[in-house]
């Protein structure tokens, strides 16, 4: 599969040098190399018939709204409060 390196890069907004670009495309090579394997009736997705990086869903306590905003650097009404992505300050 052909891709550039560097449109990937300007889509990530990263500035690469060139020995980090070429890295890359190896990474991305081998990634590629796997996911297409994936997609064969023979592949590695088929070697089984359970993958091993599976585990069975348990059903198991969640943290309550106070844990999980303890260490929020803001929070208001019980939410987080992070910045606007586009146009302004802060959400809150």
């Amino acid at each position: 599969m052909e891709f550039s390196i560097k449109a990937v890069a300007e889509l990530a907004n990263l500035r690469l040098t060139p020995e980090e670009e070429e890295q890359l495309r190896g990474d991305f090579e081998e990634i590629l190399r796997f996911a297409s394997a994936l997609q064969e009736p023979d592949g590695p997705a088929h070697e089984e018939d359970e993958p091993p990086f599976l585990r069975e869903d348990c059903p198991a306590a969640s943290l309550t709204r106070e844990e999980t905003l303890q260490n929020a650097p803001e929070a208001l009404g019980g939410c987080f409060v992070l910045p606007r992505a586009i146009g302004g300050e802060s959400g809150g």
